[in-house]
């Protein structure tokens, strides 16, 4: 029966429950629909158990040991609570004087006022929550052995049984997700390097053909003012700047039409679109007298400066230091290749240097 006192206020008597209801709703439930005398609970049929897992033995079932989960919430109707026989959930000793009193009832039990457990008694029923603490505590080493039970608060010698708790299921353990597999950086098939000297706010400069590391670079005339620089595809390229921080090169996709619309790709003084491209691999050692830049001119780097027109820029001079590249083709590429290396065989396999090594093979 629920535990209540009375509180006058103002001439009236305000009944106040001594348990904080909680809307909680039951996961399990059962009835001790009937007793056995004074001798057991009895279940009479399975219908009193909401669920096979709570009890799978024969029926009628006196005092059953009943299956508990640890975080389910219970909810017992006891209807002979009134008439003599209120249930009380205990850690059960070997000896009714040395069970510990946990929920009941008649009478307070110690995990009553838990939050967790949740505890609400309404009329005939109790609803609580198993909790590792509650478990623990119907496992209390205190004052000798106990285990999980239940009894009738009077008949306490006689009805009684015991519940069989287990913990919850743990929960699957997910796989790790597999760490992600670094794209390799490719190796540049060469290195070529270049120095701009400058012509004041004008121009970049190339001054002599020792500012070129090889002439398939840039082989017109020197002094060059803005020239226009040859690239091939997967080499890397090294950009020394004559006081270069007074004027910071840009490698840029230019509009054709002139309307602004250029991107930036790579920049010495700020983020291109192109600049974390682990691929491309650009670097500056911002030294503070002649700079060095550096960059892998990867398919996708190319293809990008190829978009609109491929060129580079004075971040500061826009106007005026600007010039070109003219991006290798494929067949060029072949071409110079063969040149370049006599040794291998000629790309048609055929012992002639003619056109059809211009398209490279398969």
């Amino acid at each position: 029966m629920s535990k209540k006192f009375l509180v006058p206020v103002a001439c009236m008597m305000l009944v106040v429950p001594t348990h904080r209801v909680l809307a909680q709703p039951a996961d399990f439930s059962w009835t001790f629909d009937s007793t056995n005398g004074s001798s057991d609970f009895r279940v009479t049929s399975a219908s009193g158990f909401s669920d096979a897992a709570l009890y799978s033995g024969a029926f009628p079932a006196d005092d059953p040991t009943i299956n508990l989960q640890v975080g389910k919430r219970y909810e017992v109707n006891n209807p002979n609570a009134s008439s003599g026989h209120p249930l009380a959930i205990i850690a059960s000793a070997s000896s009714p004087s040395n069970d510990i009193i946990l929920l009941s009832q008649s009478g307070t039990g110690s995990f009553e006022s838990d939050n967790d457990v949740a505890y609400v008694e309404t009329g005939t029923t109790m609803t609580f929550t198993v909790t590792q603490a509650l478990l623990d505590a119907m496992n209390s080493i205190s004052g000798g052995t106990h285990t999980p039970g239940y009894r009738c608060q009077i008949h306490s010698n006689s009805m009684r049984g015991a519940f069989n708790v287990t913990a919850p299921l743990p929960s699957p353990t997910p796989s790790p997700s597999p760490s992600p597999t670094a794209t390799p950086i490719p190796t540049p098939v060469g290195n070529a390097s270049w120095v701009f000297d400058h012509n004041g706010l004008a121009d970049y400069r190339l001054n002599s053909p020792a500012s070129v590391s090889a002439p398939w670079l840039y082989s017109d005339s020197f002094p060059a003012l803005d020239p226009t620089i040859t690239l091939r595809v997967n080499w890397r390229y090294s950009i020394t700047l004559m006081d270069g921080n007074d004027h910071p090169i840009e490698i840029v996709s230019f509009d054709p039409s002139n309307n602004g619309n250029d991107d930036i790709l790579l920049a010495m003084l700020f983020d291109g679109l192109l600049q974390n491209d682990p691929a491309i691999n650009f670097t500056n050692d911002n030294a503070s007298q002649d700079p060095t830049i550096a960059f892998t001119l990867t398919p996708g780097l190319a293809a990008a400066m190829s978009a609109k027109r491929p060129g580079y820029q004075c971040s500061l001079h826009l106007l005026a230091m600007k010039g070109f590249f003219y991006i290798m083709p494929q067949s060029v590429e072949v071409l110079l290749n063969f040149l370049e290396n006599p040794n291998i065989p000629d790309p048609s396999e055929d012992g002639i240097l003619d056109a059809a090594d211009l398209v490279p093979t398969p």
